[in-house]
């Protein structure tokens, strides 16, 4: 009986592993909220919930596709798409605090 509580245990010790190579990319299904461009193809963004009320984080929108974003703009993200971090970008606020933030751009599923 002993041997077989034993066993249980160990199984169950050897379930809860996890692998610590793995690294989660930020995806997001959007929508973003453009407060400040940064040149042509880039902008610092708000992810918006479903309600459009900013969930607190905040990304990098970077653009290959050529289209100019604006202040305030509202980036919707087509279906069969998703935002994918590809890097990350940091920067100083203008309280001089550095903040390090996703880069994301919008590709395929």
């Amino acid at each position: 009986m002993k041997k077989w509580l034993l066993l249980l245990v160990i199984l169950a010790m050897c379930s809860c592993a996890t692998n610590k190579n793995y690294t989660q990319n930020f995806v997001s299904k959007g929508p973003f909220k453009i407060f400040q461009v940064l040149g042509y193809n880039n902008a610092l963004a708000w992810e918006l919930d479903f309600m459009g009320y900013s969930t607190g984080v905040v990304v990098l929108l970077s653009n290959k596709n050529g289209q100019a974003y604006y202040d305030n703009q509202i980036i919707k993200i087509p279906r069969g798409k998703r935002a994918k971090q590809t890097s990350t970008f940091t920067y100083i606020t203008t309280q001089d605090i550095s903040k390090t933030v996703p880069v994301v751009e919008i590709q395929d599923k």
